[in-house]
Order: C-alpha cells, then structure tokens, then sequence
C-alpha cells in the first residue's frame, strides 16, 4: 500500500478565518489540518459524553465528515472551537436519543400492554 503523503502537523498553523474558508471551498488538506488541530479536544468531550472511545471517535469522525456542509451554516460569530464544540454535542445527543428509540423498539410487546408481538395482538 502506499501513501500519497504523510500526515503530519501543518508546517503554519492556518488561522481559524483561513481554515474555515478553505473548508468551504472543498480543500481536502484544510479539513485535515481542521481535524488536526480540533480533534483532540473533541475526541476528549465526545467520549465524556458517549462513555466509550470506539462511540467518540465515530461522532469526531461523523462531525468532520459533515463539516463542509456544516459550514455553510456557521455564520462566524464566537469562536470557531466553540462552535465545533457545540455541533459534537448536537451530534452525541442525537445519537443518544436514537439508541433509546431503538432500544423501546426492540423491547416485546410494546404498545400491547399485554406483553404479546404484534402478530399476537392481530390475531386477537
């Protein structure tokens, strides 16, 4: 397998402005030095509020995936840490309203009240 570059640090540390405009213009190497500037932090609060590290490093993911899109709607005021911050909360709380969603899904005879299926409560 080869790799095409290495990732390493930036050699300048782009300011926030200047990464958040390349972000928006579809650079590839600007949503990495993003992700290597912000992630730690961020892989730090999503485990904090997913109790798992394999759970916060596919929230950090997911958030860096969708953060072209994101972006279109950061409107630049506060500081952009903050924001990111802000969106990976949104984000872990989604995902913790689902897993109860599919966890009461799950659960046998939901909605019956009789601890039936539904095949069960039909046929009744």
């Amino acid at each position: 397998m080869t790799i095409s570059r290495p990732i390493l640090p930036p050699s300048r540390i782009p300011t926030t402005g200047e990464l958040v405009l390349a972000i928006r213009s579809g650079d590839p190497d600007a949503l990495g030095a993003a992700y290597y500037q912000f992630a730690g932090p961020l892989l730090t609060l999503a485990n904090r509020l997913l109790g798992s590290s394999a759970d916060a490093q596919d929230a950090v993911q997911d958030l860096f995936v969708g953060l072209p899109e994101a972006l279109e709607r950061y409107e630049e005021r506060g500081l952009f840490p903050a924001w990111l911050g802000r969106a990976l909360v949104r984000l872990t709380l989604m995902r913790r309203r689902g897993r109860r969603r599919r966890g009461r899904r799950r659960r046998p005879g939901r909605g019956t009240g009789l601890g039936m299926g539904r095949e069960h409560a039909a046929a009744r």
